[in-house]
């Protein structure tokens, strides 16, 4: 699925709602990046391991009434506070995939 020796990537987007009411407001937050994802080869004992970064976020906020979906040229780049979303991480799956 994921080969070694080789970073793969892919388009990243996101979109989070959060609403009691829809017809009076509806809050919406949009992430875009690229999602990396690299086989980690640097424990010999876990084969399944793979390297995963965000990379390039980007990020929209909208608050109020939603008329349609807000177009790819409203992102913006995200704070440097949140610049914590493009840390890499480690994921490591059994021979099960879990």
């Amino acid at each position: 699925l994921f080969p070694k020796n080789r970073t793969l990537v892919y388009n990243y987007n996101a979109h989070i709602t959060a609403s009691f009411d829809r017809e009076l407001h509806e809050p919406l937050l949009g992430i875009s990046g690229q999602l990396h994802i690299k086989h980690d080869t640097s424990d010999a004992k876990q084969s399944n391991a793979f390297m995963v970064a965000l990379k390039n976020v980007t990020r929209n906020v909208h608050i109020g009434k939603l008329t349609s979906f807000i177009p790819i040229e409203a992102y913006t780049p995200i704070p440097e506070a949140t610049r914590v979303l493009e840390n890499p991480f480690l994921i490591v799956y059994n021979k099960s995939g879990y």
